[in-house]
């Protein structure tokens, strides 16, 4: 009865997952600006750091790039702690997901900066396997070679995007409004629209997964 329970519980969580549906994202985020470029930018960069592994930050440019932030949830990893629906922490709490971030610092008018924000999620997911032998393959060909093929064959490990967390999003840029706020110098700009979120697809991994070997480039 014991080694039922668990079983069960997982069954109910799997179950009340299935019958949810994606929360719709803010239809408006925060505008955060300043007439200060580097109060701005510190800001910003206090801010995603306290979340996120970076792999680029280039104060000239006003660009930041974080690593990827990956969660776990299989024993020995690392769950995923941005989620900021429930319907995002049992999508993380049952998937294995990462997300990113890129900001962009950029001069709006003469005097006015404004900060922008895009944290994008994804899931980890496999590519189908070739067929393991070829029409015309011989099957009394070499063991060894025949299971290194077998073995380029099988499925591999892919990321699918989910879209943007524009409930993170949200988070992060009250954060960096709270704090220029409190230097004086904030400016809010009219509020701008989200973007909709992409169909989900395959999305290649132009960052590596914090944790992993990296140069942060300033």
């Amino acid at each position: 009865m014991r080694c039922a329970i668990p079983v069960i519980l997982v069954a109910v969580v799997l179950c009340a997952g299935c019958a949810m549906h994606p929360p719709a994202q803010p239809t408006a985020l925060p505008r955060v600006g300043s007439s200060d470029y580097d109060v701005l930018w510190n800001a910003t960069l206090n801010t995603v750091q306290k979340h996120f592994d970076l792999f680029v930050q280039r104060k000239d440019e006003g660009y930041i790039q974080s690593t990827y932030k990956r969660g776990d949830p299989l024993p020995g990893g690392a769950l995923a702690v941005d989620a900021q629906t429930r319907y995002d922490k049992e999508e993380d709490l049952l998937q294995v997901t990462r997300r990113q971030l890129t900001a962009r610092v950029q001069e709006q008018s003469p005097g006015l900066y404004v900060v922008y924000l895009e944290v994008i999620r994804e899931r980890q997911g496999y590519s189908p396997p070739e067929p393991r032998l070829a029409p015309d393959a011989d099957i009394y060909q070499d063991t060894r070679r025949s299971s290194r093929e077998a073995a380029d064959r099988a499925a591999k490990v892919t990321w699918f995007r989910l879209g943007r967390d524009g409930f993170l999003e949200q988070k992060l840029l009250e954060r960096i409004a709270a704090d220029v706020r409190a230097r004086g110098v904030f400016v809010e700009p009219p509020p701008a629209p989200v973007e909709e979120a992409p169909q989900e697809e395959s999305s290649p991994s132009p960052a590596p997964d914090a944790g992993g070997e990296w140069t942060p480039v300033k």
